[in-house]
């Protein structure tokens, strides 16, 4: 592990590190799962597309995340608010109400596979996002120590 991620685990708070290893442990199973089907059943190239929509719904999923940095502790903090609890709400009935008659209505064949496509990009966009907004606080914060 560098010395980033040992540094970062020790000042972040129990809800991010939570996530973190939330997000890398169901990226990991996805992946495995997506890829076993591509390899068996030769997944069209098209279903690519899931992930990009998923990468780009996960960028609007995470406005509504906010990561502060404090100074006195020096820790960080996970903030979500009622948005974020409405669109993970509405992501779940997604995945397991809505999803599979909108897809098979498409006449999309591999639905679970287009599903896991589309949370893979959702979840590797939350990951994304998060390991940026800590960075702009580390550097935001170093910058300001630099001034003084």
């Amino acid at each position: 592990m560098s010395s980033k991620n040992k540094n970062l685990l020790q000042i972040a708070d129990k809800k991010i590190n939570r996530l973190n290893t939330f997000l890398r442990v169901t990226l990991l199973m996805l992946s495995v799962v997506v890829a076993y089907d591509a390899i068996v059943h030769k997944t069209p190239l098209y279903y690519f597309g899931f992930y990009l929509a998923g990468f780009l719904i996960g960028k609007v999923f995470n406005k509504s995340m906010k990561i502060e940095f404090d100074q006195t502790s020096g820790s960080f903090s996970l903030t979500t608010g009622i948005l974020h609890n409405l669109i993970t709400v509405s992501l779940l009935l997604f995945r397991f109400v809505i999803g599979k008659y909108l897809l098979t209505s498409f006449d999309v064949i591999f639905v679970s596979d287009a599903l896991s496509l589309f949370f893979i990009g959702i979840n590797y966009a939350k990951w994304r996002t998060i390991i940026t907004k800590i960075d702009n606080a580390i550097y935001s914060f170093a910058v300001k120590q630099y001034d003084q």
